[in-house]
């Protein structure tokens, strides 16, 4: 796939690669995926 980003220096990441380090880094915090790992967070609206 290409991605068409015009005149400009931005890149596109690999998905997978993406995919992998995101799963790695909630499981190093001790969560069971990446959603887990959200759905933990403070609410937006409650940080303000």
């Amino acid at each position: 796939m290409t991605v068409d980003h015009g005149d400009t220096a931005c890149k596109t990441p690999d998905a997978a690669q993406y995919i992998d380090k995101t799963w790695a880094h909630s499981l190093a915090k001790g969560f069971g995926s990446p959603a887990a790992h959200e759905r933990s967070r403070e609410s937006m609206r409650t940080r303000c």
